[in-house]
């Protein structure tokens, strides 16, 4: 049954010791092959923290867009106040 939101959406957050393990990638494609199994046109995660620029640099390389910027909507425990990204993906 096909949904009535073309758009998926998700979101993770990782372990800071599960860093540089592939764990975010793996759930992210995970992610992208059930949002096509289920018929969705695209994705979009909500909540990437604009500090996470490895967390940037991975959704990007899988064809996400940075599409809007929640102005300092995360407060980092040692950086303090952080804007946060929400990235879409056509799929």
């Amino acid at each position: 049954m096909r949904s009535s939101i073309d758009a998926g959406n998700c979101g993770y957050m990782t372990a800071s010791k599960a860093q540089g393990r592939g764990v975010a990638r793996r759930m992210l494609e995970h992610s992208l092959v059930r949002a096509k199994e289920r018929g969705f046109l695209a994705m979009q995660f909500n909540f990437i923290i604009s500090c996470n620029e490895r967390a940037i640099r991975t959704w990007e390389s899988y064809g996400f867009e940075k599409v809007g910027r929640i102005p300092r909507g995360f407060k980092h425990p040692t950086l303090g106040m952080a804007d946060a990204f929400v990235m879409y993906k056509e799929l």
